[in-house]
């Protein structure tokens, strides 16, 4: 599976619904069909997505828009980030302001744990093994300027704006 049919797969589960988790379950429908080698390539995509998104900028996004970010809560919203597909997903990478844009203050959802994790009982299904590593290595620090939760006006000022209500 290369980049390409990632995000055809990703995309082809955004025609389920609004639901994450809903779409999720596509995927891994979707994977339960596929050979072996394939589920290891999605979850190697997957893996390298987390590793791309693992960022300052976006975690303020996240921080914004959820009202505070724990670190699992970071990941689970990258999980969110990929499931929008590879169109959204991109224009948070040029601008992470963006990732908010699917996004409504008062609201929930903005977390996906069910994508960044189906691909291995999956895979472990139909090996009987449990899936190999994928060779991603995962960043120890987010990528980009830290920052603290009183720099945030100053850095988003609009989503402060638009979630301070």
């Amino acid at each position: 599976m290369n980049k390409d049919s990632f995000w055809a797969l990703i995309e082809s589960a955004r025609e389920v619904g609004e639901d994450c988790n809903e779409r999720a379950e596509c995927v891994i429908e979707q994977l339960s069909q596929l050979p072996p080698a394939d589920i290891l390539d999605f979850q190697r995509h997957i893996e390298e997505c987390l590793a791309e998104t693992y960022r300052w900028d976006l975690w303020a996004v996240a921080f914004i828009i959820m009202g505070g970010c724990s670190d699992d809560s970071f990941e689970y919203f990258r999980g969110w980030l990929i499931i929008q597909g590879r169109s959204y997903y991109e224009a948070a990478l040029k601008h992470a302001e963006l990732a908010a844009e699917a996004t409504e203050p008062g609201m929930d959802g903005y977390e996906c744990e069910d994508i960044l994790f189906g691909a291995r009982p999956v895979y472990k299904q139909l090996t009987r093994t449990a899936m190999p590593p994928t060779g991603v290595l995962r960043p120890s620090a987010p990528m980009g300027v830290p920052w603290k939760e009183a720099d945030l006006p100053r850095l988003f000022p609009k989503l402060c704006e638009k979630y301070s209500a």
